[in-house]
């Protein structure tokens, strides 16, 4: 029925991981722990291991460890809403990111994907 909308050469699990990266020493911190994120988009972001105290649907405040080239950590507060928790861990959604947060994600995002595909490419 709605065949034109399926990409070509896809299926809706890789189209799901498309757009997500892997980071290395990015974590979240939530509640004083501190957890590392497993993937991340522009738009969520997966910890593994969770063993918190959060549910389904919960929105919560956090702080982003975002890792710099220089070896020094950034701090970004945010806020967020809790998709999933599985066995696996917690997937969350950014939410009411403030404008410079969400730019400095969306770089973030963007440096690693390119970083990924030079890699994948060499």
């Amino acid at each position: 029925m709605f065949a034109w909308l399926k990409k070509k050469g896809t299926d809706i699990v890789n189209r799901r991981r498309l757009g997500r990266i892997h980071p290395v020493d990015t974590y979240i911190r939530v509640d004083h722990h501190v957890f590392a994120i497993d993937d991340m988009d522009e738009h969520h972001f997966r910890i593994v291991d969770y063993d918190g105290g959060l549910i389904e649907g919960q929105r919560f405040e956090f702080t982003f460890l975002l890792p710099r080239k220089n070896g020094t950590q950034d701090e970004f507060p945010g806020h967020g809403k809790v998709m999933r928790i599985d066995t696996l861990g917690l997937t969350a959604a950014f939410s009411e990111r403030q404008p410079y947060f969400r730019r400095e994600i969306e770089k973030f995002v963007a440096a690693h994907r390119e970083t990924a595909e030079k890699q994948s490419r060499d």
